[in-house]
């Protein structure tokens, strides 16, 4: 599933709570960069997805509680920096929540002393 960025005219930012709740219809889905917002239970109980593609360009501001619940499928997740992350948004599913580093933001690796 592509989620369009513009539908009718409108700018499309935020994927509703329940928008695709016990669809089980895709296994792969590409959020666009100017979604802010993952409801509640958008994506529960769908047990095929497999990749969810959000961008570290995108405005991603919060994903919901249980929009990815039972999602047993979704091993990985890369969301932008500052994403609050409901408690429950992956409840019942075996996703590692990893974040991208701070945009502008200097990075330092030591590699040893």
């Amino acid at each position: 599933i592509e989620i369009p960025a513009v539908i009718d005219d409108m700018k499309v930012k935020e994927i509703a709570d329940g928008a695709f709740s016990d669809c089980d219809c895709a296994k792969s889905i590409t959020i666009p960069d100017k979604i802010t917002r993952i409801g509640a239970h958008a994506f529960y109980n769908n047990f095929s997805l497999e990749e969810v593609n959000i961008s570290e360009n995108s405005s991603l501001k919060e994903i919901g509680s249980s929009a990815f619940r039972r999602c047993q499928k979704l091993m990985e997740i890369h969301v932008p920096f500052d994403t609050i992350v409901n408690d429950r948004a992956f409840k019942e599913s075996p996703t590692i929540v990893k974040k991208y580093p701070r945009k502008n933001e200097n990075q330092v690796v030591n590699y040893g002393n």
